[in-house]
């Protein structure tokens, strides 16, 4: 076994925590070895020649990934990785209706106390339908508009919000353990190990705290799943480890508020990652 280790940062130098190292072989096809840089970018993993390795591909949510050689490779080096930039359509604010902007002010004080602790989150629990919303104060405003807010503080749907229910009301969906298990016998899949599956659980778990998620983190470890088979395999994981579904904590974090939990921005992220993975075999 070979040891390859090193940093992961960006090009300003700062360490890119979490980011996702996996080991290619001379076709570009990932061995199925890998790792997590920690929190301060630092990598460490160990590589079995016999499966050829020959690149490493270091990759994290919002930048590009990067392949560099093994031949060249020396440990302790670094790996920056560029920012994915995305240009978004300019937002134009135009002028309207001074009752429609009174209105809004008059829900500000009740949106402070709604985003007290945790903001911009999304669950799924106690979700405001924006097509029953009642406005006080006479002012008109756009159902659009209120829409926009409500997801924004985290009590009502966005894409993410909706893209999360579809898969809970899927049964054949990658997000729960019977997707892998239904599989036909003889069908070739990615797994995970017993130690992997319970380190990435624990890894998901603890990225909710009282104060402050961890999406990174979260997002570090489905960057490390290679297709939907290893993503169905570590629900089961984590509901044999917590006794909770794997997508029903990411959508509570654990608690009870409507802001607990992934946003729906976060949600839009990783919902559109797991759905761009190969189903079984890569």
């Amino acid at each position: 076994m070979a040891i390859v280790n090193g940093y992961i940062k960006n090009t300003t130098g700062q360490a890119i925590p979490f980011a996702s190292v996996q080991i290619l072989d001379s076709d570009f096809t990932p061995t199925g070895e890998g790792a997590a840089s920690n929190s301060n970018g630092y990598f460490y993993l160990t590589i079995d020649p016999n499966n050829e390795p020959y690149a490493i591909v270091a990759s994290s949510v919002g930048y590009k990934p990067l392949a560099v050689s093994l031949s060249t490779w020396v440990n302790g080096n670094i790996i920056l990785l560029q920012k994915n930039v995305i240009e978004l359509d300019p937002v134009v604010v135009t002028s309207g209706s001074q009752d429609k902007w009174k209105a809004l002010l008059l829900l500000i004080p009740l949106f402070l106390i709604l985003k007290k602790d945790k903001a911009r989150k999304v669950s799924g629990i106690g979700k405001v339908d924006t097509n029953n919303v009642v406005l006080i104060g006479g002012g008109l405003v756009a159902l659009m508009v209120v829409n926009k807010i409500l997801v924004a503080l985290g009590i009502g749907k966005g894409a993410g919000g909706h893209a999360v229910d579809t898969e809970q009301n899927d049964p054949g969906s990658e997000w729960k353990p019977a997707y892998y298990k239904s599989l036909p016998a003889g069908t070739q899949y990615y797994t995970l190990t017993a130690s992997g599956g319970d380190l990435f659980s624990k890894q998901i778990y603890n990225a909710f705290t009282l104060f402050k998620d961890n999406f990174d983190q979260i997002m570090g470890v489905f960057n490390q799943l290679q297709t939907k088979t290893q993503v169905s395999v570590l629900a089961d994981y984590f509901q044999q480890k917590y006794n909770r579904d794997l997508l029903t904590f990411l959508k509570d974090g654990g608690g009870v508020l409507p802001w607990d939990g992934l946003s729906d921005a976060q949600f839009y992220t990783l919902t559109t990652y797991v759905n761009n993975l190969p189903n079984t075999w890569p």
